[in-house]
């Protein structure tokens, strides 16, 4: 099913403000409303996020761990498509 198709539950309130905003600006109705994924990669919430989790990587003695890679994990972190009713 597509964006403009789909029925979303609201965004949780317990996430970040600024990673509430990215999810709504990605879901949008309207594609010339949505970030590119450089706008993406560029979103003050993302560039503080990934930086975070880089020293957080860094302190654990590399950029692997558990078994999953840092990129995996960053995207994790940030929940997206985590209990928004995606896919």
């Amino acid at each position: 099913m597509t964006i403009v198709q789909a029925q979303y539950k609201p965004v949780p309130e317990h996430f970040p403000e600024g990673l509430r905003d990215l999810i709504h600006r990605c879901l949008s109705k309207q594609p010339a409303d949505r970030p590119s994924i450089k706008e993406i990669l560029a979103d003050p919430y993302v560039v503080k996020y990934v930086a975070t989790m880089r020293l957080r990587s860094q302190h654990q003695g590399g950029m692997e761990h558990a078994g999953m890679s840092f990129y995996v994990r960053v995207g994790l972190g940030l929940g997206l498509g985590l209990g928004l009713g995606l896919g």
